[in-house]
Formats: C-alpha cells, structure tokens, sequence
C-alpha cells in the first residue's frame, strides 16, 4: 500500500509539473484518461516518447525518467534489487524507451541521448524500442539503446539523412567541406551513430548526403541500428546473404530504374484516367437515350 501511494504521489506531481510546463497537450497513451495508465508503465520502467524530438519533450521524458529511477529505488530498499524493473540475463535492470518520433532539434536530441548513456554507466540495460517511426534524431535515440536491446516493430520505419548544421539543407547541399560539417554539433551526432551502428564516421555522413534513407527494421538490422525485431533476436549473418545479392549494383542504376518506373506509372495513371472518363460519358449517354 505505501508503494503504490508513493508511485502515485511521484506521477500528481510531474503531471502537475508537466501541465506547468505545457508538456501535455494529449493522452500519452491510447484510451489513457489520467496519470494511473502512465503510472502503471513507469512502474515497469516504460517511458514513452511520442512526438518531435525538442526542449519541453525532452525534459517531460527526463522527468518520467526519474520517477522510474525514484520508484525503483524505493521498491529495492528492503529487497536489495529492483522489484519494478524487469531483469536481464546478467542481472541488469531493463528500463524500455519507446520512441514514435519524427525527429527535432539534434542537441535536445543529445542532451537526451546522454541521460540514456549516463543509466547505462549506473548499471541499467536501455531497452530502445520503435514502436512506428523513428527518423532522424528519433533514430539516433533509438541506437543510443544498449547493444543487443535495440528494437523495432516489423511494420515500423527508421529514417536517417544528413542534419543540418544551423542551416537549412541537407549535408550534400552546403558549401562547407565534410571536414568542417564533422567539427560542428551535428559531427558529435554522426560520431555517435557511427560509433552505435557497423559503419565508420565518414562512410555513415556519405550513406546519408543525398536522400531521406527510410530504413525496414531488417535494414536497421544489417546497418547495426538495432539487433531485434519484434522483441526477437534476428540472425544478422542470414539478412546479409541476401543484401549480397545486390552488391553489384550501384546506387545511380537504381535511381534511374526508379525514375523510368515512375514515369511508367504516371503514364498508366493518365490512360487509366482517360478510360474512366470514356466510361463516364458513355454511362451519361446511355442515360439520355
């Protein structure tokens, strides 16, 4: 009875600090109506993060943060574990992230990325999941997870390109050399990724210099964004037999047979439009006789 007094007590209060803040503009949760279906994931260690990635978003999610932290602690007093958190193999605790996010501002992005670093250093599992679309910065705070429990939902979509470094455009757009892109704020970012993912920092900022690249969890998985789809561990070395299958192929051939496609298909839209509007008039005059 005390715990679950305490858990409520933490949650009234930082929904009053959120709603003082105006962090909360809708229900965090489907179907939630106040703080006890909130309350009740934060107990398990799910914080979830919807929307884009900025200032007061950021500082609602490190709130909810520490509550997990405070009611942890206070359900491991007398036990000497954590008895709210699930437990990893090795005896970890396992606090889940859940991100849904378009992206946003890259340093309230890496102020949050180090608070995740900063639980693993005390010893906690960061269990980073994608519930259905993690792009841009959402992306890097899905690789900020602890290897081996970075996960997405089959039907989910990751998407990484260049950031902006103070300045619209992409990376392939500015006249600044990559030397001096890799020196800014948005260098520490792709420093980060490279070092969370299978790809080293130059090869990283080249893969994404020219196009949005929206990325299947099994391409998450090959880049090493993540190691599991729908909770389940996938055999990285069996998706990579089959993306050898295409290693002949070159970036700009695929560009062109996408562009040829798309003519093709705006070509069939237009005849199709044509056919129905013969369809119609002969329907018209039908009418009229």
């Amino acid at each position: 009875m005390y715990r679950f007094s305490l858990a409520h007590l933490a949650l009234s209060a930082l929904g009053l600090t959120m709603l003082l803040r105006g962090a909360i503009a809708e229900p965090l949760f489907p179907g939630q109506i106040d703080g006890f279906a909130d309350s009740r994931r934060l107990a398990r260690g799910v914080v979830t993060f919807k929307g884009p990635v900025d200032e007061a978003s950021i500082a609602s999610a490190i709130d909810r943060l520490e509550v997990v932290l405070s009611l942890t602690e206070d359900s491991s007093t007398d036990q000497g574990e954590s008895a709210s958190l699930p437990i990893s193999e090795d005896g970890r605790p396992i606090i889940t992230i859940a991100i849904d996010s378009p992206g946003g501002s890259v340093s309230d992005g890496l102020k949050f990325i180090n608070e995740l670093r900063s639980l693993e250093e005390r010893g906690y599992v960061v269990r980073t999941v994608c519930l259905a679309e993690c792009a841009s910065m959402g992306a890097a705070i899905l690789a900020a997870g602890t290897k081996g429990y970075r996960d997405a939902h089959s039907n989910s979509r990751i998407m990484l390109h260049a950031a902006s470094a103070g300045v619209e455009g992409k990376l392939s757009e500015m006249t600044e050399g990559v030397g001096e892109m890799l020196d800014s704020v948005v260098g520490h970012l792709y420093e980060f990724l490279a070092s969370r993912m299978d790809l080293d920092q130059r090869t990283l900022v080249h893969f994404m210099a020219n196009d949005d690249e929206w990325l299947q969890a099994e391409d998450a998985v090959v880049l090493g964004l993540i190691e599991r789809i729908d909770g389940e561990v996938v055999d990285k070395e069996a998706l990579l037999t089959e993306y050898q299958e295409q290693r002949f192929l070159r970036p700009e051939t695929v560009r062109r047979q996408i562009l040829d496609l798309t003519d093709k298909l705006g070509s069939m839209k237009r005849k199709l439009v044509s056919v129905k509007i013969q369809q119609a008039l002969r329907e018209q005059e039908g009418k009229r006789r």
